[in-house]
């Protein structure tokens, strides 16, 4: 008696590598809307999952100085630029003790910080 088995079918993930005929394909799409000549290019092709959220590490945890929330606004709509807002996070970029010895900001600082990423937070994402 034979047994025979078959593999399971794979799917394709949304990150897995580009195929040739794939990577072919886009260039194809890309150059069909650009002038053909040797300043065509490709540059870069990003995919991500969209069901992912990029943390945004831009409070920093390594002074005590409070970051300007107009900044961090701007600098979370530069981002929303690249991936949907409900897909994006803000934090602090480390934490607090990110060196055996720590960092130098205070007990308040600190918190000054945690609250100020919880205050932007609810501004950007009400």
């Amino acid at each position: 008696m034979t047994t025979t088995t078959t593999a399971p079918a794979v799917t394709a993930h949304p990150l897995d590598p580009l195929s040739a005929g794939e990577i072919e394909r886009a260039w194809q799409i890309l150059s069909a809307e650009r002038a053909p000549g040797p300043t065509s290019r490709v540059i870069f092709i990003v995919l991500h999952e969209p069901d992912k959220k990029v943390v945004l590490g831009l409070v920093t945890t390594k002074v005590g100085q409070l970051e300007d929330k107009d900044t961090l606004k701007r600098r979370i709509d530069a981002a929303a630029r690249h991936v949907p807002l409900e897909n994006l996070c803000l934090s602090p970029q480390c934490g607090f003790s990110s060196t055996h010895h720590g960092n130098t900001l205070s007990y308040d600082e600190q918190w000054r910080k945690l609250e100020r990423i919880v205050e932007v937070a609810r501004e950007v994402w009400r």
